[in-house]
């Protein structure tokens, strides 16, 4: 069985694109070691440059890090 959370804190007023990829590198380290869990970005329309940002992170991090895993 698999789990969709949300990434919080993606929504949050003055986000750099920096704080943007340490938030979702917080959220892969917190939860790569159950290999159950997905993340969800939702987001609203105004903020799809976020989400954009958001989703590259998600996927490069997540590839680097479940590779050393092996």
């Amino acid at each position: 069985m698999t789990f969709t959370f949300p990434i919080d804190g993606l929504d949050a007023p003055g986000l750099t694109e920096k704080e943007i990829r340490r938030t979702v590198r917080d959220f892969v380290d917190r939860y790569k070691g159950t290999k159950r869990v997905m993340a969800w970005i939702l987001l609203p329309p105004e903020l799809s440059d976020r989400a954009e940002i958001a989703r590259d992170e998600l996927y490069h991090y997540s590839k680097e890090q479940y590779a050393k895993e092996g």
